[in-house]
């Protein structure tokens, strides 16, 4: 289990780096403060401390790396789990003289030397800068660039690296189509830009996706506000971690929060593409894996093709035709080879004589289509009447906010599994002959 090391903004942006005029001379920040104003800087073995010591921000090396890097870990906790890097692309060698300061043109700065490494590369209102701005790391782990009058002008919380802390969002942006990610790291330490990334999936906002490189590796169910959700035995009051989902004016949004702050979480996602939900024991002194995912062979996306259902309790193979088809081809389906799915066994007449017969406990399938705010009746006639509408499914989203409960799909069901906990029924349609057989 990797409980020691963090990742930066996995959104596939590069930051500019622009060249910003060097302030003549900063000073050195004595230990233990929890904020910078303008001539002071962090450098060395310095670090900035929150307010309740729960984080400090500092420059460190992971393992045997010759790299340095600018990063917050957990004050208090042993083995300096890190959970946020500003220059995770764009290392300074451990013997170089780095130095993070508040610049003179308002910007958060890390220099090596007379190099720019990193910028929080915000465009500042005329008179906005004043001896008043002041750089916070907060006691959850958010480092805030705030000004003089109490506006936040950056914040490390909206640039993530690969752990989600509680308070935290990461989501897709309505106005400007960036979407927020947590990005893996290239290997344990090697804090750069990693294979695996998730975010909120844009094709459709409802769902959580893992993508190796470009190719998606993981995807959730249709988010119902059931998933994500998690207690620790015999923990105060019943303690409770959650994702939850929430669409605004501004974008579709994946939050983690928890119920008691003293128990400390979080969600990483590692190297290998295994997103986990770490929390520190203080009894046993280590982090311990609550809950992660993918879990199983079949929550790898597409593993039985088209028309394939993946369930782990199988035998021998782990892959299933659906009701009513037949591998494409049977030789390669008996040797392993499910990447071919499956085809009908008869093809449909539309309104001639169509049924649906229900497939319960399902992971549903991808590209679905949002069909309305339908009642279960009503979602079924609406299907029914469209020919290329193959079968649906009637989600209960109320509690995300969504405003449509009714989907349909009209092509290839893709990434099906058979699943016991937040599960939903699938509606497929079938030659209407074929349903006695069944």
């Amino acid at each position: 289990m990797r409980g020691s090391h963090g990742r930066e903004d996995g959104s596939y942006q590069i930051f500019s780096y622009l060249l910003f005029i060097f302030a003549s001379s900063s000073l050195p920040l004595s230990n233990g403060e929890d904020r910078l104003t303008i001539g002071m800087s962090i450098r060395g073995n310095q670090t900035l401390t929150s307010d309740g010591e729960s984080f400090a921000l500092g420059f460190f090396s992971p393992g045997n790396s010759t790299n340095q890097y600018l990063g917050i870990w957990y004050n208090k906790i042993p083995g300096q789990a890190v959970v946020w890097i500003a220059n995770r692309n764009n290392p300074v060698s451990r013997n170089s003289s780095g130095v993070f300061m508040l610049n003179r043109d308002g910007n958060l700065v890390l220099m090596d030397g007379t190099r720019y490494v990193w910028s929080s590369n915000i465009s500042l209102v005329t008179g906005t800068l004043s001896n008043s701005t002041v750089v916070i790391l907060q006691n959850s782990g958010n480092l805030i660039l705030r000004d003089g009058v109490g506006m936040v002008l950056w914040r490390s919380f909206d640039h993530p690296t690969d752990t989600l802390l509680p308070g935290m969002k990461i989501g897709l942006n309505k106005k400007t189509g960036q979407n927020g990610l947590l990005t893996s790291w290239k290997a344990e330490d090697d804090p750069r830009s990693g294979d695996f990334a998730i975010g909120v999936d844009p094709r459709r906002p409802i769902q959580l996706a893992i993508w190796n490189k470009s190719l998606l590796h993981w995807r959730s169910n249709v988010w119902d506000g059931s998933l994500f959700q998690t207690t620790i035995d015999g923990s105060r009051n019943n303690y409770l971690s959650y994702m939850a989902y929430a669409e605004n004016s501004d974008g579709f949004y994946i939050t983690f929060g928890v119920s008691d702050s003293s128990i400390v979480s979080r969600w990483v996602l590692n190297t290998t593409g295994v997103v986990e939900l770490l929390s520190w024991q203080e009894n046993s002194k280590k982090w311990t894996v609550l809950w992660g995912f993918p879990t199983d062979e079949c929550d790898i996306y597409g593993r039985c093709g088209p028309f394939g259902s993946c369930d782990t309790n199988n035998k021998p193979g782990i892959c299933n035709c659906l009701t009513g088809f037949k591998p494409t081809i049977q030789k390669d389906w008996e040797n392993g080879n499910w990447s071919g799915g499956c085809v009908r066994q008869k093809e449909l007449k539309c309104d001639k004589g169509d049924e649906f017969i229900r497939l319960e406990g399902m992971k549903l399938p991808d590209h679905f289509i949002a069909a309305g705010n339908l009642t279960v009746e009503q979602c079924e006639i609406q299907c029914q009447k469209n020919c290329s509408c193959i079968a649906y499914a009637y989600v209960n989203t109320s509690t995300v906010g969504v405003k449509w409960r009714c989907i349909h799909w009209g092509g290839d069901l893709t990434d099906l599994k058979r699943i016991y906990v937040g599960r939903h029924d699938l509606y497929l349609r079938l030659d209407g002959s074929e349903l006695g057989q069944f």
